[in-house]
């Protein structure tokens, strides 16, 4: 019947308290204690150096299912867990736990989808961080270096009257370029790259208003097979 008191850490662990007679060992009682640390400021996570790596990929350029790209990052924390770690969830995959305000990397498809990163405390389910990332396919990001209007307007006011497709890396080779109607039909042809340029017209006669599908085939010094573009421009009358 009289009171006793112990110091235990405000760490957020549980600590287990035993109770014992001192004549009976027998007889004792059990208690679980815990308590967070005395700072009620919330736990905070950062992320910085945040990084998208080069597209790779995977020694397959025509197959783009096994494309990826990393993601570099450090992640610090204001208050975290007594563990000082930290989960990372992306891509429907867990990773960690990894030490705070260290470097780490993780590897992501490179679909042309946007994928939500999202950094936990290991003990702290409520503190929490988000990124996102996002990368197209490694052939798709190659077409960055052509110039390929998406729309034109070949009405004769002397503005945007002419489709034209150019190159600004005079390493890549355009070979041809083919343009389709909704039917399939082929309103357009041309094999000389240095000069593609389309008026609207097929035999002659102007084409109507609409979307068209656009094929150019090209090469690139650094690799060994003919590249395809295709996309879609829209015609305006």
């Amino acid at each position: 019947g009289v009171a006793d008191s112990i110091v235990l850490s405000a760490d957020g662990v549980d600590y287990t308290l035993t109770f014992a007679d001192s004549a009976l060992a027998y007889c004792t009682a059990v208690q679980v204690v815990s308590q967070g640390p005395c700072s009620d400021a919330p736990c905070q996570l950062s992320v910085s150096q945040f990084r998208l790596g080069d597209c790779d990929d995977g020694g397959t350029p025509y197959l783009a299912m096994d494309d990826t790209y990393e993601v570099t990052y450090q992640v610090t924390a204001v208050h975290p867990g007594p563990g000082q770690r930290f989960y990372l969830k992306a891509n429907n995959q867990d990773y960690g736990p990894y030490a705070y305000g260290t470097t780490q990397v993780v590897s992501l498809p490179a679909d042309d989808k946007e994928y939500l990163l999202v950094f936990t405390d290991s003990e702290r389910t409520d503190c929490a961080a988000t990124r996102s990332a996002k990368q197209a396919p490694c052939a798709e990001q190659k077409h960055n270096d052509l110039y390929i209007p998406n729309a034109f307007s070949p009405n004769g006011d002397q503005n945007n009257d002419y489709w034209a497709v150019y190159t600004s890396d005079d390493q890549i080779t355009i070979l041809s370029c083919r343009i389709y109607d909704r039917w399939g039909n082929m309103v357009f042809s041309t094999e000389d790259g240095a000069h593609i340029r389309w008026d609207g017209r097929y035999k002659g006669q102007a084409l109507p208003s609409g979307v068209y599908v656009y094929s150019i085939a090209y090469k690139t010094p650094d690799l060994d097979f003919v590249q395809v573009a295709a996309g879609d421009l829209t015609l305006v009358r």
